[in-house]
């Protein structure tokens, strides 16, 4: 998996964000962590498996179709269903080109890149980075419990100094969702130029 030629798309996101909002002598470090932390949180919504007091755990890998609202039924223009299936979705309810967990994940996977290229011991460093990027192995707890509650102590109290670590837990958890290197890739690219489009717009 080209993990380096992700950092370096998201080294020059990050300088378009610096220049476009004149960041260029604000330390954005802790703002960065807080964001990889609600991003987490995102997707652990997204994931729905801490939702004990909840009947409805399943994930989030497809969203709702937009026309019949996820029912899977035909909805006429009076917005009044009929039995027939829906047309856009065959009547399944779900639009499966958008998956808010895979979304979501890519945005973890962001602000873990930008942490990392910024850090004191890779910001000037590109070949131990490329290295770091090429070996770090994906390492997973046996449920996702503990690999978030890893992740959400690490990130809060640890982040500077183990970074490493933490690189290993994100890329792990995208192994535990089931994400190969090639969907990572694809989604991160797509992700990242609507991330660019959206500095151009002024956003």
């Amino acid at each position: 998996m080209p993990y380096y030629e992700l950092a370096t798309m998201q080294e020059y996101l990050d300088y378009e964000i610096t220049k476009n909002h004149k960041l260029e002598k604000v330390d954005t470090y802790t703002k960065r962590k807080i964001a990889l932390l609600v991003e987490l949180g995102e997707l652990a919504n997204e994931l729905r498996f801490f939702k004990f007091w909840s009947t409805d755990q399943e994930p989030r890998y497809y969203a709702k179709c937009n026309a019949c609202k996820g029912t899977g039924r035909y909805q006429n223009r009076y917005n009044r269903q009929d039995n027939s299936p829906c047309v856009v979705c065959w009547g399944t309810g779900k639009d499966e080109s958008k998956n808010p967990v895979l979304e979501e994940y890519i945005d973890c996977i962001h602000f873990t890149l930008s942490l990392l290229i910024s850090h004191e011991k890779y910001r000037n460093n590109k070949p131990a980075l490329k290295k770091l990027l090429n070996s770090t192995s994906k390492l997973h707890y046996p449920d996702l419990d503990t690999q978030f509650e890893a992740l959400y102590s690490e990130i809060s109290s640890n982040l500077h100094a183990n970074i490493e670590y933490v690189l290993s837990l994100i890329l792990g958890l995208g192994k535990m969702l089931g994400f190969t290197d090639e969907k990572i890739y694809e989604a991160y690219v797509n992700k990242n130029k609507i991330n660019l489009k959206r500095q151009e717009k002024g956003y």
